[in-house]
């Protein structure tokens, strides 16, 4: 199984966060973006990528559960989440 690392700017997350709070269903782009925060969470939790992937999922988690667990089901975005602290 290949990894595809996509490098993500810091405009792509601000606009990641505004859909996760805007929108209803995951998109693709949005989920790949979750995953590579998830990825480097994982490799780091108290990095930069972690605390904004911790950040995203409990704004997510408040405002849009059927989003969030529609996002849990992806096993990269919940080993993060676990990484991070977040259930």
């Amino acid at each position: 199984m290949e990894r595809c690392i996509v490098k993500i700017s810091r405009k792509q997350i601000r606009m990641l966060i505004e859909q996760v709070i805007n929108e209803s269903n995951l998109d693709p782009m949005e989920k790949a973006a979750l995953q590579q925060l998830a990825i480097q969470a994982q490799k780091n939790p108290k990095s930069r990528q972690g605390k904004q992937l911790k950040g995203i999922l409990i704004g997510m988690k408040s405002k849009d559960p059927e989003k969030f667990a529609e996002a849990m089901k992806d096993s990269i975005i919940k080993k993060g989440a676990a990484a991070v602290g977040v259930s």
